[in-house]
């Protein structure tokens, strides 16, 4: 605020009642973040709707003042929230619908309703019943003086009626003080009022409020300081688009807040793009061009955000110039398209998702994003040294590298063996908050490629390390107590389907296709093993998988020849009769040790197929 400034501050007490009568008068604005408390409290003490009338309760005053900026339209005054956006929330939930945020002082009057026989009340009218006692208001309940005055036609059995108003009757005294008054009428809130300033000064003061206290994140602390910081996009049909996932943004936020939101209309003569419009609007135009890149998180600092402080040395908003800007957007469109393309080409569409675990399914959210910046900054850093192509190939290796260097995959192995392994990943967060900046800011300096100087051999121990560490080798009468197979993970997914892209002709790569078993699940067996272990799958399509049923492998030689061609390796053709036999439809594993020999076999094959692909020029 500037010795110039008309802006004054009024500050003025007004009880909860007068508050929520203004709700339609108050908006949350742009700059403004989203709702952080729950309704009710998720662990003690946390902040909630509840916790904060339950202090108002007690101090019967709000201590800390709600800031208010006001401007004057149609002769009346209005308000927008400059500090207090959860407050606000949590005094309107209350007085609108109270039974949220105190459920416990319902129980008994809806267990009495829930337990009426139907004898007595219609199950329409029981529901009736109940939603409206859930959705009855603060003043509501504290001044009726009958039940009739809510259900004015209720004709339950007269000792039931009675009951019921016994009991909403001592609900009404739980939300009333001791000497019968109301709380929206007596309990006072502070309100500074903020008047003739611009929406400028209320921006900067909603930044000077929240800065010192760390209330803000990064990224809510920037929508104030770049809030009158422009960006000129020329490009007329890029900026419509960037203009229109601005607006998504700002239509989803604050969904279940109880504020009239912000609305940013794209045709306004007066709506020019700010650099934080700008920068959502950017990164969520990028990951719907690009699955792979993560949408705008208003959260810590954004991917977008932490990348142009990488590239230009500041977040300030000097640094924020139309070459820069252009630059920029050249660059993260590039860097984007490279990531997807890494990320994406591990999986085929067709896959039959039902087969995977949750975690091979959400593959999406692999890469977190501090990883992602360090791997993001080091395509910008190589984009004028390699080529395209080898540059996917070395991010995908990287990818690849981080994912399955993960406990989650290394079960088991010693600390020793663990920490070999990581060696080679650079993507690992290390203690620290400046970690993340100094690997980037030494990749861009003078080590372009360090996380990219993954070894061949590094691969191999890595997969055969993962195969080994997730071998679940069971007696079939343990396997057969749940009958279900087991879920495959993301290498299992990987693995298979690498196998598949590199090696079935394309014309087949749009079939539906599942997964089999060489050796059949249903078949029997006396030592442990494990039946759904990678090297006794193979993708197949599905079709021929119900046909085959547990029969011998024969099926497959009668079938396509450029199916068979590329399978048949997988396969233990002459072997088959020596590893399992079929007697009354029945199939037995007779040879512990060739099944196992035919596996391992397999996943060494998988493990230079997947390495192969990562390698190959």
């Amino acid at each position: 605020m500037t010795s110039e400034s008309k802006m004054t501050v009024e500050t003025v007490p007004w009880n909860i009642a007068n508050l929520f009568s203004k709700i339609d008068l108050i908006s949350k604005p742009k700059f403004n973040r989203d709702i952080r408390w729950t309704v009710l409290p998720k662990k003690t003490n946390c902040p909630s709707f509840k916790n904060y009338i339950l202090f108002l309760l007690k101090t019967r005053h709000s201590i800390f003042p709600i800031s208010l900026g006001t401007e004057i339209r149609d002769n009346r005054e209005y308000y927008i929230v400059i500090d207090g956006n959860n407050r606000i929330n949590a005094i309107i939930t209350f007085l609108q619908t109270p039974y949220l945020v105190f459920p416990e002082y319902f129980e008994k009057l809806l267990c009495l309703l829930s337990s009426m026989n139907s004898s007595d009340i219609s199950d329409k009218d029981k529901t009736h019943y109940i939603d409206h006692i859930k959705s009855l208001s603060y003043k509501t309940i504290s001044t009726f003086r009958r039940l009739s005055e809510i259900f004015p036609e209720c004709k339950l059995p007269t000792p039931i009626f009675c009951q019921l108003e016994n009991d909403l009757i001592d609900i009404q005294k739980k939300f009333l003080f001791s000497d019968g008054t109301a709380y929206d009428l007596n309990l006072i809130v502070s309100i500074n009022l903020l008047k003739n300033g611009t929406f400028e000064e209320y921006s900067d003061r909603f930044k000077e409020i929240n800065e010192y206290g760390n209330s803000l994140s990064q990224n809510e602390l920037l929508a104030a300081i770049l809030f009158s910081t422009h960006v000129l996009i020329n490009d007329e049909l890029f900026r419509h688009e960037l203009l229109v996932k601005i607006k998504e943004y700002y239509d989803n936020r604050g969904k279940n807040e109880l504020l009239e939101q912000y609305q940013y209309v794209i045709h306004s003569e007066d709506n020019q793009m700010n650099v934080f419009d700008f920068m959502i609007g950017f990164q969520n135009w990028c990951a719907d061009k690009y699955p792979a890149v993560p949408r705008f998180d208003p959260s810590g600092l954004s991917l977008f955000f932490k990348l142009f402080k990488l590239m230009y040395g500041s977040i300030d908003k000097c640094v924020f110039t139309q070459i820069n800007i252009l630059d920029y957007i050249d660059t993260i469109k590039f860097a984007c398209d490279v990531y997807n393309t890494a990320f994406t080409t591990l999986f085929p569409l067709n896959v039959n998702e039902n087969i995977f675990n949750q975690s091979a399914i959400k593959t999406t959210n692999l890469v977190k994003i501090n990883a992602m910046t360090i791997i993001f900054v080091s395509i910008i850093t190589n984009r004028n040294i390699i080529e395209k192509e080898p540059l996917v190939k070395k991010v995908k290796q990287t990818i690849v590298y981080h994912t399955f260097s993960n406990k989650k995959f290394l079960k088991n192995i010693t600390e020793e063996e663990y920490s070999i392994i990581k060696v080679d990943d650079y993507l690992e967060y290390s203690a620290g908050g400046s970690y993340i900046e100094n690997i980037c800011i030494s990749i861009i300096k003078d080590k372009p490629t360090l996380i990219f100087d993954i070894p061949e051999t590094s691969f191999r121990r890595l997969f055969d390390t993962c195969i080994r560490c997730n071998l679940n080798e069971t007696l079939e009468k343990d396997i057969r107590v749940k009958n279900k197979r087991r879920k495959l993970n993301l290498l299992d997914k990987v693995l298979l389907c690498t196998f598949w892209n590199r090696n079935i002709p394309n014309k087949f790569l749009n079939e539906d296709y599942s997964l089999e078993h060489i050796t059949p699940f249903s078949s029997a067996w006396s030592e442990k093993i494990d039946i759904d272990r990678i090297g006794n799958l193979f993708p197949t399509f599905e079709g021929i998988n119900r046909e085959r049923g547990n029969g011998d492998l024969s099926i497959y030689k009668n079938k396509t020849p450029e199916f068979f061609q590329a399978i048949h390796s997988l396969l233990p053709f002459d072997n088959y009769g020596k590893i399992s036999q079929r007697k009354d439809r029945k199939t037995s594993i007779i040879s512990i040790g060739m099944y196992n020999e035919y596996c391992a076999k397999n996943e060494a094959l998988f493990v230079s197929n997947l390495v192969n692909e990562l390698y190959s020029p």
